[in-house]
């Protein structure tokens, strides 16, 4: 691994944290799916007037394409639906924990479906963040119903579709080898998949929210963009 993807890797890491932690204070005033629908659109526009400047030499790849739209019909979209309502009822210490369980079942994918190896020093990197999930995650007084609580699967599964989204991008990747046209599209179309859900489920596309709510969110972006691929 070259000293610029160990940056990057840190830097994914500690924008997902920042992330967590903006959007506990944004859910003081919003749902999560109001939430979702500022953050994921408000990230989009982001990309979509980057488009022109880092896409202005590309040619697109259709096959490619469709992949990047398969994978925004779940993320960011459904997944971050699913991280919002777990740091809700969580909190951001065990929904950040347990979200970083999503190498183990990308690394899991990719050696079974990409037949990519698994060196010794991966495989000691696993199991050091299981280790580290395990110590972080550990029963603290006056959480023990927290922990019985189905709830718990939200972050879980979320962090297993990360996992089973990253060696689906490098599928599409090998086609057209942009991250950001793969940000582009997916992004899109979880906007549209997060705008209609919350159309559908308060009729209409934003939510009112009392205090700093839309603000918290718009602030989201800068983790959750600068993150998502």
């Amino acid at each position: 691994m070259t000293a610029l993807a160990t940056v990057l890797a840190f830097s994914s890491a500690f924008c997902f944290g920042l992330g967590l932690v903006l959007t506990q204070i944004g859910l003081r005033d919003l749902t999560p799916l109001a939430g979702a629908a500022i953050s994921i659109p408000s990230s989009t526009l982001l990309f979509v007037v980057l488009a022109p400047v880092m896409l202005a030499h590309a040619t697109p790849v259709w096959p490619a394409a469709v992949v990047f739209a398969a994978v925004g019909l779940v993320y960011p979209g459904v997944v971050t639906l699913m991280t919002f309502e777990a740091n809700r009822v969580l909190g951001p210490v065990i929904t950040g924990a347990l979200g970083n369980l999503a190498p183990l079942f990308a690394v899991a994918v990719a050696v079974v479906l990409l037949a990519e190896p698994l060196r010794a020093l991966q495989l000691a990197g696993i199991l050091a963040i299981v280790a580290g999930v395990v110590v972080l995650t550990l029963r603290r007084d006056g959480e023990g119903a927290r922990w019985r609580s189905w709830y718990l699967l939200l972050p879980l599964v979320a962090a297993a579709m990360r996992g089973l989204i990253q060696p689906t991008v490098k599928f599409g990747l090998d086609f057209w080898p942009s991250a950001f046209a793969a940000a582009l599209i997916s992004y899109i179309m979880s906007s549209a998949v997060v705008i209609a859900a919350a159309r559908l489920r308060t009729g209409r596309f934003l939510a009112a929210a009392a205090g700093s709510g839309r603000r918290w969110f718009v602030a989201v972006v800068s983790a959750t963009g600068s993150r998502c691929c």
